[in-house]
């Protein structure tokens, strides 16, 4: 699968009526988790929180995967929701010097969700303190089609030649690694597994550099004259054995790529147009309540799957680890209405 992509500018210029979308366009680092958590894409198996490609100490990346419970250590132990192993959020540096929104002075940067599509897309112009310069264009999104299936697409212009080194997060120390099953997880009380797989291609210049099956934690380097483009294609499977979990991120994974980016991109584009043909309520003569109603709505539809039976909606959904991701009555007294008549 190349790294070729929908085009980043068709994508913005398509979203013009403002109650399609969510906008910030300023860092403010005590803002930073509640906004990743309105910035969220999900699809009901996964919800990714929207963390900042490079998130800082104020972020708190984390992947959430429907079902997946533990043991929190007490007192008192309680069950609560934890994290996935982390694919979405990137340590990196230039030329040594650590590429982060604190770190120098930013020039430009904005966070976009587009609620019609289902897709996180982040524009980023930055000066280190060094005086290099660089440009990020990304788009993220949890496929609606495919709920196993993850993008993200990160493409890099720098003012000169340089020196790119890569690292994802450590997957977290909630789960634990099976020796024998490489990408796998099992939860400390050994009652669910878990398989991450990744399928990473990076891009200089136009030239496909390497590839990987796995989640880089020991890190890459890469020299490129002016562009860097890392697509992301991640699957989960969740299941009680680890051979089916593995299994069931590998037939993602595969499909992924045998399809190719622009494939699955359309596709998830199309599943997201029928849900809203399914949901969507138009007022007139209050924008924003009309783009309240359809924040409300995405939401809702980001945190469920219809196709399955076994795991409930949260009080936060899949957006975060309020109330431990536990469900209360009010799956049944507000959301069920919502999901019963769409």
């Amino acid at each position: 699968m190349s790294v070729g992509v929908p085009d980043f500018d068709g994508i913005a210029s398509a979203i013009t009526d403002p109650s399609w979308f969510l906008r910030e366009d300023d860092y403010e680092p005590a803002l930073e988790r509640e906004l990743e958590s309105r910035f969220s894409v999900g699809n009901g198996f996964m919800g990714i929180r929207g963390s900042l490609d490079f998130p800082t100490e104020a972020s708190r990346p984390r992947t959430y995967v429907a079902g997946l419970f533990d043991m929190r250590p007490g007192p008192p132990a309680l069950s609560a929701l934890v994290p996935a192993p982390q694919a979405f959020a990137i340590r990196l540096s230039i030329d040594g010097e650590p590429l982060d929104i604190g770190n120098g002075f930013v020039r430009q940067h904005a966070r976009l969700l587009d609620y019609g599509r289902g897709i996180l897309r982040s524009i980023w112009r930055h000066e280190l303190h060094s005086g290099r310069t660089v440009s990020l264009d990304s788009l993220r999104f949890a496929s609606l089609a495919k709920p196993n299936l993850a993008v993200q697409l990160l493409r890099l212009r720098f003012d000169g030649p340089t020196d790119v080194s890569i690292q994802m997060q450590s997957p977290d120390s909630f789960l634990l690694s099976p020796a024998d099953e490489p990408g796998a997880w099992r939860t400390r009380t050994g009652s669910t597994a878990l398989a991450c797989l990744q399928e990473i291609r990076l891009q200089a210049d136009g030239r496909s550099t390497s590839r990987w099956r796995r989640l880089l934690t020991e890190g890459v380097s890469v020299r490129c004259e002016r562009d860097l483009s890392l697509l992301q294609l991640t699957s989960y499977g969740l299941a009680s054995s680890t051979e089916v979990a593995v299994t069931e991120a590998l037939g993602a994974l595969r499909i992924g790529k045998r399809s190719g980016l622009p494939a699955v991109h359309d596709r998830h584009v199309a599943a997201w147009r029928k849900r809203w043909e399914a949901s969507d309520i138009a007022i007139d003569g209050d924008s924003d309540a009309q783009q309240s109603l359809r924040f409300a709505v995405y939401h809702l539809s980001s945190a469920v799957d219809p196709e399955t039976p076994t795991a409930s909606v949260a009080a936060r959904g899949l957006t975060g680890d309020g109330y431990m991701g536990h469900v209360f009555w009010d799956t049944e007294i507000f959301m069920l209405p919502f999901y019963t008549l769409t």
